[in-house]
């Protein structure tokens, strides 16, 4: 889309002035007890959006784009939060990563889970980066245990931490 890196501070901008129900987007919520996510048919689903918008000569409108992609996005984090919670009985619930920057989400889940008598903690904007650091803080750890793969190693989403 042209809008830069990292986007989702300018898809936060965009998606204040737009209509998240003004494209119906996938929302992938995988099977009840499965807590992990994926965007790729999310982001499959903008990218066919956005290609059959042009090829039809319709102009995009970014803010209402951005705010459906978030509401995408959004009501399956909530979904799987509230289920996560429900299964294990936990009252307290906090926000991280990079997505946590994101003021409509901390504001929804705030506002949601707080109806359902859940504490929800958001940390301060300075602690909501990218997961990298996270990961490679573990990285450092397993290191330092003297843990290290072979450089021919590949990667594996699954690989547990």
């Amino acid at each position: 889309m042209g809008l830069g890196y990292p986007g989702g501070p300018i898809i936060s901008k965009l998606a204040e002035t737009g209509n998240p129900r003004a494209i119906d987007f996938p929302r992938a919520l995988n099977s009840r007890g499965d807590y992990r996510f994926s965007l790729s048919g999310l982001k499959t689903a903008v990218t066919l959006y956005i290609e059959q918008e042009t090829k039809a000569g319709r102009t995009i409108h970014l803010p209402d784009l951005a705010a459906s992609f978030e509401a995408a996005v959004f009501d399956v984090q909530y979904k799987k939060a509230k289920n996560a919670l429900h299964a294990t009985g936990c009252k307290e619930y906090c926000i991280g990563g990079g997505v946590s920057a994101n003021p409509h989400l901390r504001e929804m889940m705030i506002k949601k889970l707080g109806r359902q008598g859940i504490r929800v903690t958001v940390p301060p904007l300075s602690a909501c980066t990218d997961n990298a650091a996270m990961i490679a803080e573990v990285a450092r750890r397993k290191f330092d245990r003297g843990e290290i793969s072979p450089f021919d190693v590949d990667a594996d989403p699954n690989m547990t931490l």
